[in-house]
């Protein structure tokens, strides 16, 4: 399998996740469980709230580290004095 064969499934199962979930929680209030259907629902959403915080924090720092490892400091620049 290539990268971008990779990449394009990646994709799309990204895609089908949200109904792929959104059925689980429908089987669950076809089959007269509000409960079940409820709390399904807020495990979801939890999941998804803590995947995402996460990876937007790694995202945050890796691209920090980015930018911290290609800025070049000014040789020229003044240094404030040694005490």
């Amino acid at each position: 399998m290539s990268l971008v064969e990779s990449a394009e499934e990646l994709l799309d199962s990204i895609i089908r996740m949200p109904a792929e979930f959104a059925g689980v929680v429908t089987a669950h209030l076809s089959n007269g469980d509000p409960v079940t259907a409820a709390f399904s629902a807020v495990l979801i959403a939890l999941g998804a709230l803590f995947v995402g915080l996460s990876v937007g924090v790694f995202g945050y720092l890796t691209l920090g580290a980015v930018v911290e490892f290609l800025s070049v400091e000014n040789p020229q620049a003044p240094r404030p004095p040694a005490e």
